[in-house]
Parts: structure tokens; C-alpha cells; sequence
């Protein structure tokens, strides 16, 4: 049944996730540039078109930066998912990304029904501990604070009355751009 492949497929993608956390990569991934962002609305155009969700864009990095891009990759896009995921139909995500005294800041914001504090946590626990009869959830949101913390970063959720917003605060390397040429 459809069900089935579905929970399936969150399996096969929480083990991917796990993968990703114990990963390293070499050196030469110690860059992001702003593709590595601007393509990402086309990685959850699975979960906003469905869903009839807009997906405000507002990137505003505009050079390479000395950061790990494959992780700040992943670390947004996990949170983008958990953005839709949490939306109504036919709501908004909202995406913006700067830098800010060396910096790297991302905050995604949500109209859904906010995310418990007890699942907000998960971003800042050193273990996985997931509240009792939910050992299914959480596991993304403590592999993304878990990429955070690796970065030497920070996480911070608020909740602006509406939905929830998430700011990532990512440190970039002393050499803050790097040449694109």
C-alpha cells in the first residue's frame, strides 16, 4: 500500500540522515556557495507543491564562503522539510539567509501550529531523547543540531505568534570569502 512505500521511504531517509551526521568531508567540501542554497527549493518542491505552499526566497549571499557547504546544505534543507511539513495547506515558508559581523545566518520561518518546546529541544540535546511514545520523531531535528554544534554554531527558535522560526547562526572561517574566480 501507499502507506507502506511511505513509511518505507521515512525509514530509508532517517538512516541517510544518520549517515550524513557521522560523515566528514575532506577539506575541499569547506566552501558554500550560494547555489549550494538557491537550488534547494527545487529539493522540496515535492512537499510545497502538493501542499499549495509559497516559498519566500531570500538569499543574500552572493560570493563563496568558508564554511562547509554540504553541511549547511543539509542543515537547511532539514529544516525547509520540517518548515512544510508543519505549514497548512496553501500557507508560506519563509527562507532568508545573510551574513553578519563573520557570520553565516540562516532563519526559516513557518505558519504552522509551533513546534513544542519538548521537540524544540532536540536541536540542543548532546543525546537523542526523544519525549515517550514519539521515539519516531525528533531524529532529524537532533541530527540537525547535531551538524550545527560540529560547525561550532547555534540554534535559536522562536516563536513569533504564528508558526515557528528558526535562526541558524554558523561561524565562517577567518578567510570570510574566498576568491570566486
Amino acid at each position: 500500500s501507499l502507506d507502506f512505500l511511505k513509511r518505507g521511504l521515512a525509514g530509508i531517509r532517517n538512516v541517510v540522515r544518520a549517515a550524513l551526521v557521522t560523515y566528514k568531508g575532506s577539506s575541499d567540501t569547506a566552501v558554500l556557495t550560494p547555489s549550494d542554497l538557491d537550488d534547494l527549493p527545487r529539493l522540496v518542491q515535492h512537499e510545497t507543491g502538493p501542499r499549495r505552499l509559497r516559498l519566500d526566497w531570500h538569499n543574500c549571499i552572493s560570493v563563496p564562503l568558508a564554511i562547509d557547504g554540504p553541511a549547511v546544505r543539509q542543515i537547511t534543507l532539514n529544516l525547509l522539510l520540517n518548515a512544510c511539513m508543519a505549514s497548512p495547506l496553501g500557507g508560506h515558508v519563509d527562507f532568508n539567509a545573510w551574513c553578519f559581523s563573520g557570520t553565516l545566518r540562516i532563519a526559516i520561518a513557518d505558519e504552522g501550529p509551533g513546534l513544542p518546546e519538548e521537540m524544540a529541544a532536540l536541536l540542543y540535546q548532546a543525546a537523542p531523547v526523544t519525549p515517550r511514545g514519539q521515539e519516531s520523531k525528533g531524529l532529524g531535528l537532533w541530527m540537525t543540531g547535531h551538524m550545527i554544534r560540529q560547525l561550532g554554531g547555534s540554534a535559536e527558535v522562536e516563536h513569533p505568534g504564528v508558526g515557528t522560526r528558526v535562526i541558524v547562526s554558523l561561524p565562517i572561517a577567518r578567510r570570510e570569502l574566498l576568491d570566486a574566480a
